[in-house]
């Protein structure tokens, strides 16, 4: 019996076709069987693996285009270029079509950004509504008397824009190396149940021959 764990896919699928064509000679029955359950599977598979490979290339593209995004916002705001309405919606699309793959770390890290983007471009914290009486409003006022007495010292002040920035392009760097990853290990895991079922069917086809040529042989010496 060949060791069929050492053989590549397509040898194997000549291998049994070159068994279906001998045992077609002998019982069209059993090659019917045959091609039908490996047809069935065949196509089983076809469909698992562009089901995944859309799954990966939907999310793989989502953390694209919000490395993209966060770039020209950040590029922007560097230059002091004002930024289009359709731009900002397009960085808050982007960032929230990522939420829904990470953990709640990294979704409040996302949200941190996204809030950090948002006061640096005028706009308040959507969060809360902060007033005289609210204790964080002291704390910001503390902050801003904070930064003119740097400035006045000339000290540089490193916005913590870029570092929300960094933290969350890591983040989306490493999902689109984690995808990749995954998307390579299940279509070879896909590869595999082919190469087993191909396996299993030899075998059969094998022990099928086998009992019909034991079956004529019998006859004949009778």
């Amino acid at each position: 019996m060949p060791d069929f764990s050492k053989w590549e896919t397509s040898d194997l699928i000549a291998f049994v076709t070159i068994v279906i064509l001998g045992v077609s000679l002998i019982s069209p029955m059993i090659v019917a069987f045959v091609q039908r359950r490996t047809e069935l599977k065949s196509k089983m598979l076809d469909i698992y693996k562009e089901s995944y490979s859309k799954r990966y290339n939907r999310e793989y593209y989502i953390f694209q285009d919000y490395i993209e995004k966060s770039g020209t916002i950040i590029a922007k705001l560097d230059s002091s270029q004002k930024m289009s309405d359709k731009e900002i919606q397009e960085f808050e699309s982007a960032s929230l079509k990522c939420l829904i793959f990470l953990s709640e770390s990294e979704r409040s890290e996302f949200d941190v950004f996204r809030i950090n983007v948002k006061k640096a471009l005028g706009i308040e914290d959507p969060r809360e509504k902060k007033t005289f009486m609210h204790p964080d409003y002291f704390k910001e006022l503390n902050k801003t008397i904070v930064k003119f007495s740097q400035l006045s010292n000339k000290t540089i002040i490193v916005s913590p824009i870029y570092s929300s920035f960094n933290k969350c392009i890591n983040i989306a760097a490493q999902r689109l190396a984690t995808i990749q990853a995954e998307e390579k290990a299940q279509l070879h895991l896909i590869q595999i149940t082919l190469l087993e079922h191909l396996h299993r069917i030899s075998l059969t086809i094998l022990r099928k021959l086998a009992s019909l040529c034991k079956s004529v042989k019998s006859k004949v010496c009778k």
